[in-house]
């Protein structure tokens, strides 16, 4: 599994800072996006400790980047419960990224017109336009 990304944590400063811009709308999508972000993370890590789980029961035959195990079905029997929950991490996860990746997104494009107007702070932002492949 790939290294997660780094936590988010909004201060009080920034949080400060946001709600003295006086867009409820902006405010609002912005507060819950860290705790969002982070509560992603036990979904990968259970998924990844669940697979590390599964590769060391396994013999498995390794060409490159590609193990493969040969399973009878006794051994597929037990495992179809543990394959069934990685399942379910994996779809949660995807729905949780891309719901948070969508709500950023949105926080994103409204934050550079909200910076420049309040205090002159010039930024850009260019939103994703590939949101199907999400």
């Amino acid at each position: 599994m790939t290294n997660l990304p780094d936590k988010i944590d909004f201060n009080s400063s920034e949080l400060s800072l946001a709600f003295s811009m006086k867009n409820n709308d902006l405010f609002n999508m912005l507060l819950p996006l860290d705790r969002v972000h982070n509560g992603i993370f036990p979904i990968f890590r259970e998924y990844a400790a669940l697979r590390m789980s599964i590769s060391r029961k396994l013999p498995s035959q390794i060409q490159g980047t590609i193990a493969r195990s040969d399973l009878d079905e006794d051994t597929k029997s037990k495992l179809d419960p543990i394959i069934a929950d990685m399942n379910s991490l994996l779809f949660h996860g995807h729905e949780t990224c891309t719901r948070t990746f969508k709500e950023a997104d949105e926080v994103m494009a409204l934050l550079p017109r909200e910076l420049e107007k309040n205090f002159g702070t010039k930024m850009s932002w260019e939103p994703y336009k590939n949101q199907e492949k999400i």
